[in-house]
């Protein structure tokens, strides 16, 4: 439930260094569909990057396309199905959702998940600043895109199988207070992908490109040689 925002500070530090793409992820019920509506409107071949369900989308695009892209950086993500317990709540955040409950599960089930572990006993002013958008997002997109997203991570297939066959320059990232993504998910991904190189954000929760941007914008230069 997240848009181009999402990369505000990225965006802005890459200014006119290169050319960029924000991929619609919102439009349908499966990765596979969303991945191939990525596809149609990229170069011929692209830098990608993904985080947290972007991450889950940019697997999926290297399972379709994998000879179109040249880079890879995932961060706050996960390349396993998903989890029983988890799937068994998504219908009913569906029907919340779908009778106008938008807003509260926003900012009661999923926003404070992407702040950093132990936030709750005082949230600094960067995370307020980061529930006020993360919430803004989320309405600006609204329950149609809710419901479609909430079915494409249900049902989503297991990607693990595909990580060795990676053959490009990768960068992994993550928060060590990442409450949705543990770093555990992403030793295991830096470990199946011959050639990533794993960083870890101390005291940084599942959005590091809101809350460390110039360590993200780092990580960008380095995977790209910029």
């Amino acid at each position: 439930m997240c848009d181009g925002r999402l990369y505000g500070p990225q965006i802005k530090a890459l200014g006119s260094s290169c050319d960029y793409r924000i991929g619609d992820l919102g439009g349908y019920e499966s990765m596979s569909d969303i991945a191939t509506e990525v596809l149609a409107d990229a170069p011929a071949t692209f830098a990608l990057v993904g985080l947290s369900m972007g991450g889950i989308v940019a697997m999926e695009l290297m399972r379709q396309a994998p000879e179109r892209i040249t880079h890879l950086l995932l961060m706050s993500t996960n390349p396993f199905s998903e989890l029983p317990d988890i799937a068994k709540r998504r219908p009913l955040q569906i029907q919340a959702a779908d009778e106008g409950d938008l807003s509260r599960l926003m900012l009661e089930e999923f926003i404070p998940n992407y702040l950093p572990q132990d936030s709750d006993a005082g949230s600094s002013d960067n995370e307020e600043a980061i529930r006020d958008l993360c919430h803004a997002m989320a309405m600006d997109l609204g329950q149609g895109v809710f419901k479609r997203q909430s079915r494409a991570l249900m049902h989503r297939p297991d990607y693990s199988p595909d990580l060795p066959k990676y053959d490009l320059p990768c960068t992994i990232l993550c928060g060590d207070r990442d409450r949705l993504c543990p770093v555990s998910r992403h030793l295991y991904l830096a470990d199946e992908i011959p050639k990533a190189q794993l960083t870890v954000l101390e005291g940084i929760g599942h959005l590091p490109t809101l809350e460390a941007p110039n360590r993200v914008f780092e990580a960008i230069e380095s995977l790209l040689d910029l």
